[in-house]
Order: structure tokens, then C-alpha cells, then sequence
């Protein structure tokens, strides 16, 4: 609300005229604020990337080699903390393209409907190694 002294004083004061050239300036000033800001991003996710995937690399399975896969989906009796994180032992049946496997179980000799990703597996002699560390 305002008070009386204000609206009295109001209609003596000039109203606010904006210059259209600061405007145009201004507008420029904040492209070019946008723009640069839109390149510092891109490259600092090009170097997180970088970062990342230095040290990332993805193994090359041949058809025939033994992996384990992990379990995706816990059962109703079966706790997070205690049950095991891989299932298996599988055999590699197929390749497709994108690091994309086929697998057969190893006992059962049932093969898996979907297609499996490489980030998904992990080979008999890994699986080995971290299972030795652990009880360590």
C-alpha cells in the first residue's frame, strides 16, 4: 500500500523511461553471457567424461568363455545383505554388436531369453579374484 505522502509525490516525479540502447546492449551482454556459459559447461562435461572413462575399459568376451551374471532381482526370502550379487555360471553363446552378449546356463544348459551387457557380466577368473579378496 502506499502512503498519501507517495501518490501526492508521484504525480510530480517523471515516470521511468528506459533507454532502448541499454536495452539492445544489455540484450547482447546477456547472448554472449548465455553462450559462453552453455561452452564452459560442455567442456566441463567433456572433461568429467574423460575423467571417467579414463580408467573404464570393457572387456572383450569370446564366445565359449564362463561369466557370471549379476542378479537383478531379489527374491522375497532373500536378503540384500547376504545373498550372492552374481548368478551363474553361464557360457557365452552369441555376440551382437554394442558389447551385447547371449548366454547359456552352465548346469542347466537354458538359455537366457534377453541379451545381456557386458557391464552386466563379470568372467569365472574375476569373479574368483574378488571372491578371495573378500574373505581376506
Amino acid at each position: 500500500m502506499r502512503l498519501p505522502v507517495e501518490t501526492s509525490l508521484a504525480k510530480l516525479l517523471p515516470a521511468h523511461k528506459r533507454h532502448t540502447q541499454s536495452a539492445e546492449i544489455l540484450a547482447k551482454q546477456l547472448s554472449l553471457m548465455r553462450q559462453e556459459a552453455q561452452t564452459s559447461i560442455q567442456d566441463s562435461r567433456e572433461r568429467n567424461a574423460d575423467m571417467v572413462n579414463k580408467t573404464k575399459s570393457t572387456p572383450e568376451l569370446q564366445i565359449g568363455q564362463k561369466v557370471y551374471k549379476v542378479k537383478d532381482v531379489l527374491g522375497d526370502a532373500e536378503d540384500h545383505k547376504t545373498v550372492p550379487k552374481f548368478e551363474g555360471p553361464y557360457i557365452i553363446i552369441d555376440r551382437v554388436p554394442h558389447n551385447v552378449y547371449k548366454l547359456r546356463h552352465f548346469y542347466t544348459g537354458k538359455i537366457l531369453q534377453s541379451h545381456v551387457h557386458v557391464d552386466k557380466l563379470k568372467t569365472c577368473a574375476s569373479a574368483r579374484k574378488t571372491r578371495c579378496q573378500e574373505t581376506l
